[in-house]
């Protein structure tokens, strides 16, 4: 007769079977995935996701099979048969694939970067997405292949087989008539030739207006007589076999090294593309930069007098502290130029002249005199006034921090309460003018003339 604790027993076996055998199952699960997937892993037919160790498998049979997302990456595979194959997402970076026959193989969005696929067949493959900076595809078979979004960055295209079936984009596909067909004397503006592979190609004569060759391999082209006004030539590679007209080779030397203080006096730079350019301290006098695109260019300090600057772009530019004395700027845009300290005695500006309100006050100031304007309360802080008239001026509470007021003229101007805080002075001409209240601290007065003046 059972007892009541034989059926208590009982009872805990069955609970601990229903809540045991589940948790047992689940933790077996996680072993397998965690330790074991790989030892009872079937590669192939199955290879998703496998990384291969084996570092020579030249010659391999891998057709149909799927290796989407497996990893290839320095594996030679040199004459390997991977048609039909899914490899989509699959690794072969460093991988050498002369001679392969990927054929009709799904290869969106596979990483081909430094690959060497010289030779091989990639008729009828999907490369969509593919990236293959720096690949060698020398010789390659891409007839009918699909290669749109693909990333073709410095990759040779040269003797690589396409046809009409073949989807490349324009980008890519004028790259490829430029290696593989005659390039010379060629219309190529505003061309995107951005990360081109153009080792040793003809481009004589070639008209590159406002084209982009940013970042294009350009060692042993024949550039000469190109027309370049507006190309950009940031990042691109050149070398003394490149040959190029000098005035090219000098814009690319200033838009790709950062010198200071660079000597560029009585240069002809008009129609270059120059953003961002470091140019702090350079000599520019008597420059040609009509034209030019210099946005966001720094000009810290340069000297810029007698330079041609009309009809430049250089918006968002800095030439804090930079002398333009007697400059053209007619028709130059100056939005959001930084013109702190610089001296802008004898520019010549125009109707088309782009200029904050800030620094087209300071040229008047500089260039025309007071006239009747009051300056009561003005904001000419880090201004540079040398030698202006500023005779008589309603100058009262006017924020003048760190202006340069060297050589101007001062005399009867109402300086009352003006902020003239490490304002230069030097040679300054103070004859009655009223400086009562006014904040004198670490101004540098050396030289100027103080006759009847009212100091604070």
């Amino acid at each position: 007769m059972m007892t009541e604790l034989d059926r208590s027993q009982r009872a805990n076996l069955y609970l601990a079977a229903i809540l045991g055998i589940p948790i047992l199952l689940v933790a077996s699960y996680l072993i397998f995935i965690i330790y074991l997937k790989d030892d009872f892993a079937s590669c192939p037919p199955n290879c998703q996701g496998y990384h291969v160790q084996e570092p020579n498998l030249a010659g391999v049979d891998y057709r149909n099979r799927d290796y989407s997302e497996a990893d290839f990456s320095g594996v030679d595979l040199t004459h390997a048969n991977l048609s039909g194959s899914q490899l989509y997402f699959a690794n072969f970076s460093r991988a050498n694939l002369s001679n392969a026959d990927l054929s009709q193989a799904n290869m969106r969005g596979a990483l081909l970067n430094e690959a060497l696929l010289r030779h091989s067949n990639l008729s009828g493959a999907d490369l969509q997405g593919a990236r293959l900076l720096n690949a060698d595809l020398t010789g390659a078979d891409l007839r009918g292949a699909k290669t749109l979004g693909a990333d073709f960055t410095l990759v040779n295209l040269g003797d690589v087989q396409i046809d009409e079936k073949t989807e490349l984009s324009a980008r890519w596909k004028l790259i490829w008539s430029l290696l593989n067909e005659d390039a010379e004397n060629q219309n190529l503006v505003k061309a995107d030739l951005r990360d081109a592979y153009l080792l040793d190609v003809n481009l004589a004569d070639a008209n590159l207006r406002n084209a982009n060759l940013g970042g294009a391999l350009l060692l042993g082209a024949d550039l000469s007589n190109v027309q370049l006004d507006g190309a950009d030539l940031r990042g691109a590679k050149l070398d003394e076999t490149t040959q190029l007209p000098d005035k090219w080779r000098l814009v690319w030397h200033v838009i790709n090294e950062v010198q200071e203080g660079r000597t560029l006096d009585n240069e002809d730079l008009s129609h270059a593309y120059m953003a961002a350019a470091f140019l702090r301290r350079a000599n520019l006098r008597r420059t040609d930069l009509s034209h030019v695109t210099m946005t966001l260019a720094d000009l810290r300090q340069a000297d810029l007098t007698d330079a041609i600057l009309r009809n430049g772009d250089f918006t968002e530019a800095t030439m804090r502290g930079a002398t333009l004395r007697n400059a053209d700027l007619r028709g130059a845009k100056l939005g959001g130029v930084d013109l702190s300290l610089a001296d802008l005695r004898g520019v010549q500006i125009d109707e088309e002249t782009v200029l904050l309100s800030q620094w087209a006050r300071i040229w008047v100031l500089v260039n025309q005199g007071v006239g009747d304007q009051d300056l009561s309360e003005s904001m000419l802080a880090w201004s540079n006034l040398a030698g202006a008239n500023l005779s008589g001026a309603n100058l009262s509470r006017a924020r003048l921090r760190y202006a340069i007021l060297t050589g101007a003229d001062l005399t009867e101007a109402d300086l009352t309460g003006a902020d003239l805080t490490g304002a230069d002075l030097t040679g300054a001409d103070l004859t009655h003018a009223d400086l009562t209240d006014a904040d004198l601290t670490d101004a540098d007065l050396t030289g100027a003339i103080l006759k009847d003046a009212l100091l604070p």
